[in-house]
């Protein structure tokens, strides 16, 4: 059945979207809450197909962010939690708020301050918190719920944001606004039999993707959010655990047919691999 499937590769979304502009100020009193904002839409928490083939992407009521705050080179708060609240009229921007008072950013005067977030929030136990060192995990077992959804995208991606710092010298502070992007790529198959099939359709029950050398699925690893977003083009990674291979599989009926594509998507690791190394089976 294999060699009657048309299929096409769409990569798209690997560190895309990001501006260096991440600050805007305003006339605070010293030790008021920081704000934090997000802005830009390549920001994703609740994807969605779109009818032009492209995927509709906004945030969540509710969905959380983790934040990591220096002050003169020292931590002033580790992978604190903070709660979206999207803008009605824009859901791919939002603001953030503190989900514990106890754990809240607040301005300093006369220090340098900087801050990294990353999507979706992840409890940290177990090791040394760390901006430079943040845990992650890009599983290389996905789950897809049905024909064309690309739901599941949000719960296996990880979104980065582009590093606010500020100046010592600086005297006055406001909101700080993230610009988010994605730190994997989105691999859309898009799928149909030939018309000269004897049947009208089959049932697809699993997709998997092998490179024969390199990863494609990251399952456990760090990440440094101090990084710039674009500053290199490889992702500043630390792969504790690689896998040449992401396998998707579907809570619902997924069949082929004749008379449209349909698509399937992964999310893998980005980077380079040589022609004709990458395997494809269905």
């Amino acid at each position: 059945m294999t060699n009657r499937i048309i299929y096409l590769f769409v990569v798209a979304a690997a560190l895309a979207g990001c501006s260096r502009d991440a600050a805007s100020w305003s006339e605070p009193v010293d030790g008021e809450p920081v704000r934090f904002s997000a802005s830009g839409a390549s920001t994703r928490t609740s994807v969605e197909a779109g009818t032009d083939g492209r995927l509709a992407i906004s945030w969540t009521e509710g969905d959380q962010v983790g934040i990591y705050g220096m002050s003169n080179g020292r931590s002033i708060g580790n992978n604190y939690t903070y709660i979206a609240a999207p803008f009605e009229e824009e859901p791919s921007r939002c603001s953030f708020s503190a989900e514990d008072p106890s754990k809240i950013f607040t301005w300093k005067y006369g220090t340098a301050q900087g801050y990294y977030a990353y999507y979706p929030y992840t409890s940290v136990e177990g090791r040394e918190l760390s901006a430079t060192t943040h845990p992650f995990s890009l599983p290389a077992a996905q789950t897809q719920s049905g024909v064309n959804s690309p739901e599941h995208l949000a719960r296996y991606g990880l979104l980065t944001a582009q590093p606010v710092e500020i100046a010592a010298s600086d005297e006055a502070h406001g909101g700080i606004q993230f610009n988010f992007a994605n730190a994997f790529s989105i691999v859309e198959l898009r799928l149909k039999m030939t018309a000269d099939c004897p049947i009208e359709s089959v049932p697809l029950k699993q997709i998997r993707l092998v490179a024969e050398s390199g990863n494609l699925a990251i399952p456990a690893g760090t990440i440094d959010l101090t990084v710039p977003i674009g500053s290199d083009p490889e992702l500043p990674v630390t792969v504790e655990e690689g896998s040449p291979e992401v396998v998707l599989g579907f809570d619902e009926s997924f069949e082929v047919g004749k008379e449209e594509y349909v698509s399937a998507y992964l999310l893998v690791a980005p980077g380079s691999h040589a022609a004709g190394s990458v395997r494809l089976e269905l």
